[in-house]
This record gives structure tokens, sequence and C-alpha cells, in this order.
């Protein structure tokens, strides 16, 4: 009896201690917990101080690296993404501030962003969006101008896409959009991001430009919500990563997955970097409003794939960087590239622009030439040719990848456009390989063509 009772008086002391333990478990997680949040908060408010720099000192500093793309002194930095009215109830163009681009983005950039940079907004929309409307793109305009002439004035470019419901596909097409235009920096975002640290535009570009070799790589902020911790939900990169891929996103991702795509893309090398003293806050204030097509373990794959895939291209272009600060590296052989390109067809001058950007990986130490149609600096009166011009754009993005533009004569203008080949031939020994510019040159094709020996006539 005597040891069934004290066995008895035990339990409750064993309970105790038990629910005791459970306790002490409980509060040293809560701390735990603390610790990390406030781990970013304090960043927030020191980080960023201990990692700004003066605009003067940065402009001086990075002039020895990097130049704008187009000229000039100052670099571009287009910001950017997918905008959507979905969800915003009796929407019209006089109440078009209602889009949270102007009361969530528009402030939070004007109390956030460094000096010294020229901004330019890009923002793809679907075509069955109210912003395919040209009254609502007029007065989303004159709003945002209205709306930033305090502050920089920068520009707000809309992008029509030709789909909708594919948000990746548009953040893909407004950051292309403005590449072709001239940006050097890109920082992709949503329409709902309520950027919160100071002189980010100063810190996301140097942390690309100590990067060996520098620019080659992505960073972005620390999401205040959602996994910011794996993946770069918001990814600032310079227009090198363009160069690099042909694209901002593959196509293989319409809606999610995007992000996941640049980071595991970069990261292997440690190029993907989240700034956990950069903060932002994706608000979300009218919701998801794209429904998500593609998603779960079979997606996690096709990243994953898609992601170890396009670390080959990257490997391909630092080998060109190995290669060409290498001085005893000569080519095997030298020639030429020419495409012969008229029209505004994005196949054709998407195609040569991608072909420019591959040819120095492919073909090191070869000239590439453009053929094109210029326009001319007055109308006359005889024959038109304007379905031959090219955008401006498009030669200026093409003189910036060291191609050399030739135009034709006006004698030559008299025949069929596809006859301006006649007009390449190589120099001596050297080689001339004349491409479509909606074919893309290949690291197959250019093996063969190196082994191949010169032709005499």
């Amino acid at each position: 009896m005597f040891l069934r009772s004290t066995r008895v008086r035990c339990i409750p002391k064993c309970m105790a201690n038990f629910k005791s333990r459970i306790l002490i478990k409980l509060i040293l997680f809560l701390i735990l917990f603390v610790v990390f949040t406030l781990h970013y908060q304090f960043a927030f408010l020191f980080g960023s101080e201990k990692r700004s720099s003066d605009p003067d000192d940065f402009v001086t500093y990075s002039s020895r690296r990097v130049r704008p793309a187009f000229g000039g002194d100052v670099f571009r930095v287009a910001i950017g993404g997918a905008v959507s009215s979905k969800g915003i109830i009796h929407l019209t163009p006089a109440t078009i501030t209602d889009l949270p681009m102007f009361w969530v983005l528009l402030p939070s950039f004007c109390r956030t962003a460094s000096p010294g940079f020229d901004y330019h907004f890009y923002f793809g929309y679907d075509y069955d969006d109210l912003l395919a409307n040209s009254s609502y793109r007029k007065a989303a305009i004159e709003a945002f101008d209205r709306r930033m002439a305090s502050c920089g004035a920068p520009r707000l470019h809309l992008v029509k896409c030709p789909y909708r419901g594919r948000p990746a596909w548009a953040q893909n097409d407004a950051m292309m959009a403005a590449y072709f235009d001239g940006a050097d920096f890109f920082y992709r975002l949503n329409d709902d991001t309520m950027l919160v640290t100071r002189n980010w535009t100063a810190t996301f570009v140097e942390e690309l430009l100590r990067m060996s070799p520098s620019l080659v790589g992505a960073v972005g902020p620390y999401c205040e919500r959602g996994p910011a911790v794996k993946i770069l939900t918001h990814d600032f990169v310079h227009r090198t990563h363009v160069e690099i891929f042909g694209y901002y996103y593959p196509r293989t991702f319409s809606d999610w997955y995007a992000d996941n795509w640049i980071t595991h893309v970069y990261r292997k090398d440690v190029r993907a970097l989240v700034l956990d003293h950069v903060l932002v806050n994706h608000t979300e204030t009218m919701g998801k409003r794209y429904r998500v097509k593609n998603v779960g373990l079979s997606m996690e794959l096709m990243t994953n794939r898609t992601a170890r895939k396009d670390r080959q291209t990257i490997q391909r272009y630092m080998e060109m960087f190995r290669t060409r600060d290498t001085s005893s590296s000569a080519p095997l052989k030298r020639g030429s590239i020419c495409i012969i390109l008229f029209g505004s067809n994005t196949n054709f001058t998407h195609g040569a622009i991608r072909n420019a950007q591959l040819a120095p990986v492919y073909y090191p130490g070869w000239e590439f030439i453009i053929y094109y149609h210029p326009k001319p600096e007055t109308t006359t009166g005889g024959p038109s040719y304007q379905h031959l011009y090219i955008p401006d754009n498009i030669l200026r993005t093409l003189v910036g990848l060291g191609s050399r533009l030739v135009p034709v004569t006006d004698e030559d203008l008299l025949k069929e456009p596809r006859t301006w080949r006649r007009l390449m031939y190589g120099k001596g020994d050297e080689l001339t390989f004349i491409c479509k510019a909606d074919s893309l040159i290949s690291e197959k094709g250019s093996l063969l063509l190196l082994k191949m020996p010169p032709k005499h006539d």
C-alpha cells in the first residue's frame, strides 16, 4: 500500500515537471522568433546606412567599370513589370489613380530612390485590360506625369501584350522594351510593391559591380511578405543579363516560377543575392489578380532543369570574358557575319539583336555587319521604302553590341532586299558568314565553320 500510494503521488509531480519543460521550450522558441524578427528590423534601421554611398563617389567609382548603353553620363534604370486593372470596381479614366501603382509604388519610389539616375517605368498590360483603351492609357500617363513632376520627372511606358493572365510574360515583355530603349539596369517588381529602404538603386548597382566578372548576376531586396529568404521575389540586373540569355525571363514560365528561375540560374555561383538590409513590402492590396495555371512538383522540376541548362549559357559567356582578357588567345580564324535586315518585324529585328549578342561568344574576333536601309533625312517624291525602315532603338541597340551598320545604296534599293547578300564579301583569307536575321547562330555551327578551310578565288 505504501509503494502504491507513493507511485500515485509521483504522477502529478511528473506531469508538472513535463508541463514546465514544455513551457520553457515554448518560451525559448518565442525568444528565438523575436530575435530573428528583430534582426531584419535592425538591418533596416542601420544596415542601409552602412552600405549607402555618396552619389558623386558612386559615379566616379562605377564609371571605371561600365558605361551607359546609349551614351551619356547618366545610367538609365528601368522599373516595372506587369500592371492590371482587375479587382478595381468602376475604374474610369477619371479615377485612374485607383490603380495600386499610383498610391503604393510611386510614393514609396519618391521616398527611397537614389539620386543621379535616369528612371523610366515600364509596365505590360493584357490585351483585354482597361488600359488597352486609349483613353485609359492617356489618363494613366497624364496622372503619372502630374504625380512624378516633383520627383525627378521619370517617364511611364505602357507595353501592350497579345495575351492575358500571364504576368511573367508581361514582366519579360516590359523589361525587353526597356532593353531596346537602352536601359542599363532593370528592377523588376510589382505594381503593388512598396519600397521601404532608401538609396536602393546605388546599393544594388554596387553589389552587381562587386561580382567577378562584374554585372553578371541578380540582386534583390528582402520582401517582408513571402518566401524572400529563399528566392528573389524582386530582382535587379544589368542589361548584361539580357545579353546572356536573349530574354529577361524564359517563356517556359507564364505566371509563377520566373523568380525561382532567376534565383536558381545565378545561385550556384553565388550570383543571386537577397540583401536583407534592403526591404520591400509586397502589399497585394488588390489580392491575386491572375489564376496560377501551372504549379506543383512538375514545375519545380522544370525550373531546376531549365536553370541547369541556362547555367551552361552563363559559363559560355564567362569563357568569352576569360578568352578576351588573355592577350595570347587569338581567334582561330577571322571573318565577318553578315545579316540583311529590313522592316520592323520583331522576328527579324529581335533575331538580329540576339545574333549580335551571340557573335562575340561563338565567333570571337569576328566582325558583325548589318546591311540595312537608312531613313532619308528629307522626304522626296521618289519611291517609298517605309516598309524597309528599321526602328531607331533597334539600330542603337545593335551599335551598342558592337555591330557595324552598312547602309545600302539607292541603286540597290530598287532591287529585292533579299538580293543584297551579293554585296557581302570576304577580305583575303577571311571568311564571310551570311546569316538570316531570324536564324540564330550556334556553338555547333561555329565549330564547323571555324574548322572549314578558306576558299580562294
